[in-house]
């Protein structure tokens, strides 16, 4: 679901042809692409969690204590930062990849091949799925180099090569 959206969110302009009125307003391209990852990233951080508190919320809102407890517990910290790695690893995949290939199609399908081979080819080794399954099943820190390096740098990484190409693009 968070490729397909972010796919959508950096190519259906270009794709629709509304791209060329979009880009003739008094901003950059830099700050459309950084607008349109932080949007991207807040919708995706947002779906990604949702199930999660719908599960606490309704289960223990009758006591407040509970809830608190709950979400600030040693395992909740732990499991939403590792959560914030592995969505911003996906988007940031994602949004690099729609702002490389030319059309829609092609962005679903590349981002999707690259977050599908390192989920079921290498999933203990290569991001999204290993900042998830590694420190649930071991008392490894979530900020560890090991879970950083590829849950922050990859990304940033992925974030600046994706504004260099969005930048570097024609408009249609």
């Amino acid at each position: 679901m968070i490729i397909l959206i972010g796919s959508l969110i950096f190519r259906w302009d270009r794709d629709s042809g509304y791209a060329p009125a979009l880009y003739s307003l008094p901003y950059s391209k830099s700050k459309v692409f950084v607008a349109k990852f932080a949007a991207f990233l807040f919708l995706s951080f947002t779906l990604y969690l949702l199930p999660y508190l719908l599960a606490v919320f309704p289960s223990t809102a009758d006591i407040p204590r509970a809830v608190f407890s709950i979400l600030s517990s040693r395992e909740a910290l732990k499991v939403l930062i590792l959560s914030a790695y592995a969505v911003l690893y996906t988007v940031s995949i994602t949004a690099f990849i729609a702002s490389v290939l030319p059309a829609l199609f092609p962005a679903i399908i590349g981002a999707f091949l690259l977050v599908a081979i390192s989920s079921n080819l290498f999933p203990r080794v290569l991001p999204p799925f290993s900042l998830i399954t590694v420190p649930m099943a071991s008392s490894l820190s979530p900020l560890e180099g090991r879970f950083s390096v590829p849950g922050l740098v990859v990304p940033l990484i992925l974030f600046l090569l994706g504004l260099y190409a969005f930048e570097r693009r024609d408009v249609v």
